[in-house]
């Protein structure tokens, strides 16, 4: 294990960062592994463990635990859900930067259907993208000067929602909102395994704006749909994961 070198602000943070190529450490755990790399422990720095809100996002530090967020009021209520199911003994070592890094399906479903954004920084200034472009397949969209600090989610916490985790790492995350018995809103995010998340944006957009009736009318085609839509690698988990989307959808007028 490589030297601790312990910052005290996101400035000494980065300047560590880029000096020695230090590996990151959030909640107890390193989020990269490289072998004899100095270890960066951001559990000090407040940017990294502060929840605040600007008044539409809330900026979530990357150093967060599972403990704080399941307590925290600005918390989505579904991440809020997810934070708490988190097991006992990673309540206070697994941080949410270090489940984004390192794939936890789980927390990722969760905050693709929250529509997450991150922001990763350096000492040239910060950029901010959606979670997808972050965790991408050849890899974190992160250069070896930058770190990820914080995450954003809409502040606007309306409609119903629902969590589920399953064997194997699977889990299913899901927001409805009607209006005036329209659906204005629909988020369904699946993790099939992990480092895995699904979300069929496309259909979700093409159901917006329907009534309950008509939603209800074309139910089959929907479900019928996802199977069609659901990629063959990941086809083991299919029947658990749609079957829950189907019992969401009967809970909610569909």
């Amino acid at each position: 294990m490589g030297k601790e070198r312990i910052p005290r602000s996101l400035g000494e943070a980065l300047s560590l960062r880029r000096s020695y190529g230090a590996q990151p450490r959030m909640g107890g755990l390193a989020t990269e592994e490289r072998t004899g790399a100095a270890i960066l422990p951001l559990d000090g720095c407040e940017e990294f463990t502060r929840i605040d809100t600007d008044g539409t996002l809330v900026h979530i530090g990357a150093g967060c635990t599972a403990a704080q967020l399941s307590k925290e009021k600005l918390t989505p209520r579904l991440l809020r859900r997810c934070a708490a199911l988190c097991p006992e003994e990673k309540q206070e070592r697994g941080s949410l930067g270090g489940a984004i890094c390192a794939g936890s399906g789980e927390v990722l479903a969760v905050l693709e259907t929250l529509d997450a954004k991150v922001t990763v920084a350096s000492e040239c200034g910060r950029r901010t993208m959606p979670l997808r472009n972050f965790r991408r397949r050849t890899g974190l969209n992160l250069a070896t000067d930058e770190l990820l600090c914080e995450i954003l989610v809409p502040e606007k916490d309306t409609g119903v929602w629902a969590y589920e985790r399953a064997e194997g790492g699977l889990a299913f995350a899901a927001v409805i909102h009607w209006e005036r018995r329209r659906l204005a809103a629909l988020s369904v995010a699946f993790a099939p395994g992990e480092g895995k998340t699904l979300r069929y944006r496309e259909f979700e957009r093409e159901m917006l704006r329907l009534s309950e009736r008509e939603a209800r009318a074309r139910k089959d085609e929907f479900l019928e749909a996802y199977r069609r839509w659901w990629p063959e690698d990941c086809a083991e988990s299919r029947t658990v994961l749609l079957g829950r989307l189907e019992r969401f959808l009967q809970e909610n007028h569909i």
